[in-house]
This record gives structure tokens, sequence and C-alpha cells, in this order.
């Protein structure tokens, strides 16, 4: 896709159609969930993702390691209200960034955030990466960015804290 999304329309809406649409692009990963994560709104949600709450542009994953290269999100039906998405370009809020301040930029590609996710099941999630990685060269190869799973700010000096804070609030 151009804009790092696609949208295919008119799928198929039968048992285990998402897993033929997957296939075509390659190996599924799997993860706690199993090969497919299925969402639905429930009465007593244990994550966002069950509710029909909008959510803030965020990275989906970011404490896994590595994180999906690709996300496929496959709406069989919907009958709840709500639940609104938006897509972010989230190299491109980078690059911007890198554009209007390039020390809040440099911070976050120095510094590591952690991200944590304690699942059911006992199951626990931790990465520790920057918010915006730089490859050897230079090159923009990943973005995090995630309120509801940013663990404690640790790995940043005292002296850059207050730096650091700035470009995140900003980056957000």
């Amino acid at each position: 896709a151009r804009h790092g999304f696609g949208k295919l329309t008119n799928g198929p809406v039968e048992d285990g159609a998402l897993m033929r649409v997957v296939a075509l692009f390659g190996y599924v990963r799997e993860t706690n969930y199993g090969r497919h994560f299925e969402v639905r709104t429930t009465v007593n949600p244990t994550n966002l993702a069950y509710t029909g709450l909008g959510l803030q542009a965020h990275t989906d994953n970011p404490y896994r390691d590595p994180v999906p290269s690709i996300q496929v999100l496959y709406c069989l039906e919907s009958s709840a209200a709500g639940g609104e998405n938006m897509v972010v370009d989230g190299f491109r809020a980078a690059e911007r960034l890198r554009d209007e301040n390039r020390e809040w930029f440099d911070v976050l590609t120095r510094h590591c955030a952690r991200f944590e996710y304690a699942g059911e099941a006992g199951v626990v999630l931790r990465s520790r990466r920057p918010m915006i990685e730089l490859a050897p060269d230079g090159e923009l190869i990943a973005v995090r960015f995630n309120n509801r799973s940013a663990a404690a700010i640790t790995d940043v000096p005292f002296d850059e804290m207050e730096t650091y804070y700035a470009a995140y609030r900003r980056f957000g």
C-alpha cells in the first residue's frame, strides 16, 4: 500500500474467511491469542478493544518484540455503535517532529521507552525500544506510541527528562 495501510471491502464473512485473506500476505505469527484475535463488545471488558469506545491514536502491540509487521483488522459484522477507528501515519508524524524540533526528535530516538501488557492466564509482554527507531544509517524503521501500555520512563537521564516529556507530548 502506498500510504502504509490498505482497505479491502466486501470480503467474505463465513467462518475461516479471515485466515484465507491473511494467507495472501504470508505467514501468520501466533500470539498469546492464537492465530487470530476476535474482538466483540462485552459487558465487563478487560481490554478497551472489547468496548464501543473510540481510541486515541496509538501503535498496536508495542509491547511485542518484534511488533507485528502487518496487522489485519477484519470486520465481519458490526452491530454495536461506536468504536470508530482512525489511521495515523506514524512515520510522517516522526518526520514532522524532526522538521519542527530536531532536539525532540533526537531524544525520542536516543532513549528507550518501555511498554508492558499483563493479560489473562498470567501473560506478561514487555519491550524496551525507542519510540522512534532509526537504523544505524539513520533511516527511520519503526514508530511505537501507546499511552495505555507505556510503562514508567526509566531510561532517560534526569537532565534530559524535561525535553523527553515535551517531545513525548508533542509526538502524541
